[in-house]
């Protein structure tokens, strides 16, 4: 598949189990859904020309397209954060990633404090999703976006992140985040969702 105009969004499961799918290149994608791609076990080659937004969880799952695995990071041509397969409670993602795909530390009570390099613009639908040691995350300043339920259930999350560039939050965002005492909203926020 070779998309020359820009395709700003691929569904959740549009190409599951395309068997005989080898190669996707896309021009500008915004949002890749959830198993987009998953089961496409021919699928080598996934190209783009700018970072998508948002790139939703097993999107790559079972396909031969080539995950990276560097100092414990899953990701995509050093772009797109899949996950994360150390065992650090106090992480810091290398600088390069713009996204972090959805669910990327799902689940991943170890975790205490996690710092985002500069060059971070999108935290991905439940990236956080109960991390329930999480007490600190930083480095958020280019954020722009953070999906729906990206902190739920993060019941030791003591501060948000600072994101003076954020426009876009979603829905249950730091749902359940029983630790929280003050949330700052930058006046660059768009797009106000249920945040809690």
């Amino acid at each position: 598949i070779s998309l020359s105009s820009p395709c700003l969004s691929i569904g959740s499961g549009a190409f599951e189990d395309c068997g005989s799918l080898e190669a996707v290149n896309l021009k500008n994608p915004y949002h890749i859904g959830n198993r987009a791609f998953f089961n496409c076990r021919r699928l080598k080659l996934f190209s783009f020309s700018k970072t998508p937004r948002f790139v939703g969880s097993e999107c790559f799952s079972h396909t031969q397209v080539p995950e990276i695995s560097e100092n414990g990071f899953i990701h995509i041509q050093g772009k797109i954060l899949l996950g994360y397969q150390g065992k650090s409670s106090c992480i810091r993602i290398p600088d390069g990633f713009s996204a972090a795909a959805s669910e990327s530390f799902y689940h991943m009570d170890f975790i205490s404090r996690v710092h985002f390099p500069s060059s971070m613009i999108t935290l991905g639908e439940k990236i956080f999703s109960q991390c329930f040691s999480l007490q600190t995350v930083t480095g958020c300043e280019k954020t722009e976006e953070i999906f729906g339920h990206a902190f739920e259930e993060c019941t030791s999350l003591k501060a948000v992140p600072s994101c003076p560039n954020l426009n876009c939050l979603g829905e249950y965002a730091f749902a359940g985040c029983t630790a929280l005492k003050q949330i700052h909203v930058p006046r660059s926020l768009k797009d106000r969702k249920s945040v809690v």
